[in-house]
């Protein structure tokens, strides 16, 4: 309770320092929100402070009234709940659809070949995001279970906090498989293994959805509504591709 509030205290300093509106956007946008956003500055003349974690997290903490003005999920699921609270100032829209691919350390292993390849007893730790609160963990563990692997892969499955702390992971060498994002895969993960797209009937595309907050509808009307129209307008579709994301 402590930390939650100081952070809500932290982003209610931000908020009065900049006079900008806080997003809370989901992990695996971080490549390409950084981009999308100095876009939009350079395009209007308006900015905003972006803040990253999981989506199950963001929502919770806007359950509690924590001041964001706009929230970019990782699925649609958390946007819908953020409505059915009464925390919202509009519906949510699907901004894009993302995927989780198979990433691996060992060298002659292929991660095309699908999950069936993390039997090898060289693959002693598998991450993947913590699917209580991650979408893309979720998104992994589907995957594992269609497989037929959930159970026989349990013992060595490292949960992270959110799909950023699994390319971390990945990255970092501490473990030999992993379940990141395409976003990170593409941006930092070729040099340290090798990475594939998962079978869409192992893991669908997620729909990613955003949606303006109250605290936004009611502080940061424009610049909120300007930046959620932003994310679907046809300057930003080239970035999401090259970011590896499916459009809506």
């Amino acid at each position: 309770m402590i930390g939650r509030l100081l952070a809500f205290i932290l982003l209610l300093l931000t908020q009065v320092a900049t006079g900008q509106p806080v997003v809370a956007a989901a992990a695996n946008l971080k490549p390409a929100l950084e981009e999308i956003a100095a876009s939009f500055r350079r395009e209007t003349g308006l900015a905003l402070q972006v803040v990253h974690g999981s989506s199950g997290k963001f929502a919770a903490q806007i359950r509690a009234d924590a001041p964001f003005d706009l929230f970019l999920s990782a699925d649609r699921s958390f946007p819908d709940s953020v409505v059915s609270w009464g925390k919202a100032g509009g519906p949510p829209v699907v901004y894009a659809r993302g995927r989780v691919v198979l990433w691996t350390s060992v060298a002659d292993l292929d991660p095309a070949k699908g999950p069936t390849i993390l039997r090898d007893p060289r693959v002693r730790k598998i991450a993947l995001a913590n699917p209580g609160v991650a979408p893309y963990g979720r998104s992994a563990e589907t995957a594992l279970a269609s497989a037929g692997l959930e159970d026989a892969l349990r013992s060595r499955l490292v949960l992270g906090e959110n799909v950023a702390t699994v390319a971390q992971y990945a990255a970092t060498g501490a473990v030999e498989a992993a379940f990141p994002a395409k976003s990170h895969a593409q941006t930092n993960l070729s040099r340290t293994g090798r990475w594939a797209d998962l079978d869409t009937l192992l893991a669908p595309p997620i729909d990613q959805a955003a949606v303006l907050l109250d605290h936004g509808a009611r502080l940061h009307p424009g610049t909120s509504r300007r930046f959620l129209a932003y994310l679907l307008s046809p300057a930003v579709r080239p970035i999401w591709i090259r970011h590896g994301y499916l459009l809506p």
